[in-house]
């Protein structure tokens, strides 16, 4: 399950198109999840008392997402879901076993949004951004790494230690 909302940050795993800025590591924020032709968002509980509305990545045409590097142009681009194969060791039915646990690798399929969820990011990650909010949960006193986590930080309002 990847947790998305309008405004939250998330960052690129792979290279989508290094010329536009769209690489591995490029930070972005969700702006629109647009669903294919006749879907619909379903109800549904998370976490068995919050009530929000749910797809599956097969419902989404595509997320539009904007950088969070103002250096970066056009600033407004989109993904898409990709299906992706895979095997998986799973253990077979008990009844075709013939040794306890014996397993099986399975050709499986998925589809998923290239993104990863960034509301938590490493030091090296922040270097050549600014955020309006930062946490620091674990001080590192390696050479510079406290000037980087201080300059990144637009006011000193916003930084939580």
């Amino acid at each position: 399950m990847l947790r998305l909302y309008i405004g939250i940050r998330v960052m690129l795993p792979v290279n989508h198109n290094v010329t536009l800025g769209q690489a591995n590591g490029t930070q972005a924020t969700v702006k629109r999840i647009i669903l294919k032709s006749g879907e619909r968002f379903q109800k549904t509980m998370l976490n068995s008392n919050i009530p929000i509305r749910a797809v599956f990545a097969t419902q989404i045409d595509f997320i539009e997402l904007e950088h969070v590097s103002t250096r970066i142009q056009p600033s407004i681009f989109t993904l898409t879901p990709k299906e992706f194969t895979f095997k998986a060791s799973m253990i077979k039915p008990k009844h075709m076993q013939t040794k306890s646990n014996e397993r099986e690798a399975i050709q499986m399929k998925a589809t998923q949004l290239p993104v990863i969820v960034n509301n938590a990011t490493t030091g090296h990650k922040l270097q050549g951004s600014g955020v309006d909010i930062l946490l620091v949960h674990n001080w590192s006193f390696v050479q510079n790494w406290i000037y980087v986590m201080l300059s990144r930080v637009r006011t000193r309002e916003g930084l939580f230690a």
